[in-house]
């Protein structure tokens, strides 16, 4: 008979209507299932409903993750300053159990950026608490590690672990069989098509694109996602919001994946988004503006591209010469990017 597992909360304060967040939470989870028994937790509620729903889910969210953290051995937290009781119960527990809090971003930057200042005092009050407990803490990028030390959080405390992916099941009945025909016709007429996937934010760099695709107009763009797109080029193509099934069958169709290009606006010099793992994981090289930690690993390093957004003509024209397997690029980010194998020290 087997050695019993050790128990592990794993608490995912927010909900997963945003796709990239589920996949990276079923990633997570069952990387960590196959070391831990694990008790997991997200928001359970959706933007569509009414606030007194939202509210008693927030409360039930809140009593189960303490209670999770009370009866767990470990604890592995994706920080939201939102979740005050979480965030209060895992302080007080940290002196007794190993608890994990998982950092994504310098949301001392991101908070007043978006506007959420009573959100950006709750967050610099939890930061002042947490340096002095005893947690672990988990920088998704080496930008935010430096960050925290430099709050006065102790190096020793504080693990570099960038995101990964695990590919989410697909069925195939949901994938829009319209738009990829119309895709295919308008693949015609450019060499290559280039493809950006994402969820509307304004760091997304939307307007940073579109200039690009009046550069090149040998080059085909495909930007996928819930934008507001007045421009008319004749070598771009908007999809609107689109089911996984599709974009997955897009990716097929593309020869790179185009990550975030304004990251500036939130001061953010490096980052690890969920998109640009996805784009590795099908098999596209990427192209950025920022350093992504992928570049991190050397095996993924050579498919990532540096986009100079004020001189883009040196770095496409070397991206438009080159030929990519792309079977091996998938390959290598499969195995480079495993949840269970970034997730070893956990």
């Amino acid at each position: 008979m087997g050695l019993k597992k050790m128990s592990l909360a794993y608490i995912f304060p927010t909900n997963l209507e945003h796709a990239g967040l589920k996949i990276k939470f079923l990633g997570q989870l069952k990387a960590l299932s196959k070391k831990y028994y694990v008790r997991s937790h997200y928001f359970n509620y959706l933007t569509s409903d009414n606030l007194i729903k939202k509210l008693c889910l927030y409360l039930w969210f809140e009593i189960k993750s303490c209670l999770f953290i009370m009866v767990s051995s470990r604890v592995y937290i994706r920080y939201n300053p939102k979740s005050i009781f979480t965030n209060c119960f895992s302080i007080l527990f940290s002196i007794f159990k190993p608890i994990y809090l998982e950092h994504n971003s310098i949301l001392s930057n991101e908070l007043p950026f978006i506007n959420r200042t009573i959100e950006n005092q709750i967050h610099a009050l939890f930061y002042w608490l947490f340096k002095y407990f005893p947690f672990s803490h988990v920088s998704v990028t080496k930008e935010i590690k430096n960050h925290l030390m430099s709050l006065g959080f102790k190096s020793d405390q504080i693990m570099y672990i960038q995101n990964g992916y695990l590919p989410p099941d697909k069925n195939e009945q949901f994938v829009n069989q319209s738009l990829i025909e119309r895709v295919k016709s308008f693949q015609h007429s450019y060499q290559k098509l280039a493809i950006f996937v994402g969820n509307g934010y304004s760091w997304h760099g939307i307007q940073s694109l579109i200039s690009i695709t009046e550069q090149f107009p040998d080059l085909g763009f495909i930007i996928v996602g819930p934008y507001n797109i007045n421009e008319n080029h004749k070598n771009l193509m908007y999809t609107g919001k689109q089911s996984p099934e599709t974009i997955s069958q897009l990716y097929k169709m593309c020869f790179i994946g185009i990550g975030s290009l304004n990251f500036k606006s939130i001061q953010l010099t490096e980052a690890c988004p969920l998109k640009t793992r996805e784009y590795l994981a099908n098999g596209l090289p990427i192209l950025v503006n920022y350093k992504d930690c992928a570049s991190d690993i050397p095996e993924l390093s050579p498919y990532i591209f540096h986009l100079d957004l004020e001189s883009p003509q040196t770095t496409m024209s070397i991206i438009m010469n080159q030929s990519f397997d792309h079977h091996n690029i998938q390959s290598l980010a499969l195995s480079k990017l495993s949840w269970e194998t970034l997730l070893a020290d956990i």
